[in-house]
């Protein structure tokens, strides 16, 4: 039972979906541990280890995103990088154009 503890509300609520029990709306996190708890079919060892599936999924697709957001990020500071390098080459093209002009028109 003490493993319901560390559980945070949307865990619990997947937990007892999972366990094919009824939810309601306004559930509240003690809730979700009375109804599990006092499940006909309840199992400790089962319950714990699945709850521990539903952490560690949670977690796994936290850290996903997490990665895919900072790769999206690098990727974007990347593109922004690679055009002032484009405008900066043209203006010193343009530049440079514009001194061998000055310079035939002398």
């Amino acid at each position: 039972m003490a493993y319901l503890v560390k559980a945070c509300k949307d865990d619990l609520k997947t937990l007892a979906t999972e366990l094919g029990l009824e939810i309601g709306e306004m559930m509240r996190v003690i809730d979700f541990k009375n109804l599990i708890l006092t499940s006909k079919d309840y199992d400790e060892q089962f319950t714990k280890t699945l709850l521990e599936t539903i952490i560690e999924t949670r977690v796994q697709a936290e850290r996903d995103e997490k990665e895919e957001n900072d790769y999206k990020r690098k990727q974007e500071g990347l593109i922004l990088e690679l055009e002032r390098m484009k405008l900066s080459m043209t203006a010193t093209s343009t530049n440079t154009s514009a001194t061998a002009a000055e310079k035939i028109n002398i």
